[in-house]
């Protein structure tokens, strides 16, 4: 079951680069898409993509973020917590 969710993690990391990569290629651009957005809402999803992973590795990880909304680039905010957590765990 563990390696299943490790796969999984992986499997939606990897859609998550092709398809900012097909976005990039599509606009020919980074356009700025500002929208408002909660912020621990969008961390508790990324943080569950690691759970497998974290807990195959024997990890541990606290999250404490309070519930505010913020107004920004959804994707580069997503972008920059997903690499920042790739890191941690690796």
């Amino acid at each position: 079951k563990e390696w299943l969710g490790y796969a999984c993690e992986s499997a939606n990391s990897l859609l998550n680069l092709l398809n900012q990569v097909l976005e990039l290629s599509n606009s020919g651009n980074c356009p700025k898409a500002f929208e408002t957005f909660n912020i621990a809402n969008l961390i508790n999803e990324l943080t569950g993509l690691f759970t497998s992973t974290i807990k195959f590795k024997k990890l541990g990880l606290n999250v404490h973020c309070p519930s505010v909304d913020i107004y920004s680039d959804k994707i580069r905010v997503h972008r920059i917590l997903l690499s920042l957590l790739s890191n941690a765990v690796k």
